[in-house]
Order: structure tokens, then sequence, then C-alpha cells
């Protein structure tokens, strides 16, 4: 459950429905990835070094990226909310033929 319209967190005005203030590397990321290009990935490395960024910190593991990113074969993956959506779609079992 999202916390309720004028609700703050620590006098800080929430800014996701997580309820947790949404620190400026954070926001980076989500600037960057929502311009990213559908069907494209990086993986946390590679947006980083777009970014300037280390890979230390809460930055990368807020709340808010979960629409973001997504774990495929023990990697994780970025993009767009679109192109995360796409990866976490189940794969259409192949048919066999008898």
């Amino acid at each position: 459950m999202a916390l309720p319209a004028g609700i703050t967190v620590n006098g800080v005005k929430s800014e996701n429905s997580s309820g947790v203030p949404v620190p400026p590397k954070t926001k980076k990321i989500i600037a960057l990835l929502d311009k990213h290009p559908s069907g494209d990935v990086l993986t946390t490395m590679e947006l980083a070094s777009q970014l300037g960024l280390s890979m230390s910190g809460n930055g990368f593991h807020h709340p808010a990226l979960a629409d973001y990113k997504e774990k495929v074969d023990g990697k994780v993956y970025w993009g767009n909310p679109q192109t995360i959506a796409e990866l976490r779609k189940p794969e259409p079992e192949e048919t066999r033929e008898s």
C-alpha cells in the first residue's frame, strides 16, 4: 500500500509509491532510462558508466527503480519500463510435434 497523498517521510514529500524519498543518483538513473530506446537494455556497469556514477551506494537499489531493472540468468539488466515489462513476460511454450 502506498502512502496517502499529503503524507511526508521525515518531513520530505514522497515522490514515488514506495514512500521513500528519491535521492539524486536514483533520479539520474530514472531520467536516463526513461529516454533509453525500447527493446534495448544495459548492464549495471554500462549504466553506471553512461551516468559517470560509481556502482556503490543505494542509488541502484532504490524501490523507485523496480520497473527499470530485471534479473535474467543471474545478471541484472536495465531499460525503460516498457522494455523491462517485455523481459518479464513469460516465454511462450514451444509446441512439440509428435
